[in-house]
């Protein structure tokens, strides 16, 4: 999901089959279960919370996985009627490092790196950059962050 047509169409240059902007399908359950053939997706990674409670909860499929890192949407949902994840047999998966230790995170860090080097050293995984900015220029790249 992406909020411009442009940026699901980068995604599936880099691979991705279907892409849903969700500003012009806000209920984009409909359009899960159209892709899905009303199955619903295996796995969501929500860095939005609230805002998108009801559509992510429609959008899963039984035993579905879903990883909730982040509240961009909010944190706080009306009404959620959570009977949906019990009857789908889904897990809800909270996840932050932001209480996590330093060593924990350079434990972590340490195991991607070791494992990833060599993927990016062979080219089979590629950066991808859209912007560069020297350390002077933060506040240009904070602007381009948001």
């Amino acid at each position: 999901m992406a909020s411009t047509n442009e940026k699901l169409d980068f995604c599936k240059q880099l691979g991705a089959e279907y892409g849903i902007n969700y500003k012009e399908h806000p209920n984009f359950s409909e359009v899960v279960k159209e892709l899905t053939e009303g199955r619903g997706v295996d796995v969501i990674q929500d860095p939005v919370l609230a805002s998108n409670f009801d559509e992510n909860l429609n959008s899963l499929a039984m035993d579905a996985r879903w990883v909730l890192y982040g509240s961009m949407g909010g944190i706080k949902v009306n009404e959620a009627n959570m009977m949906k994840l019990l009857v789908k047999r889904a897990s809800l998966i909270g996840s932050t490092l932001r209480n996590q230790s330093d060593e924990y995170k350079a434990k972590l860090f340490e195991e991607m790196y070791s494992k990833c080097r060599p993927k990016f050293q062979s080219g089979e995984i590629k950066p991808i950059m859209s912007a560069q900015f020297r350390l002077s220029e933060v506040s240009k790249a904070h602007d381009l962050v948001e």
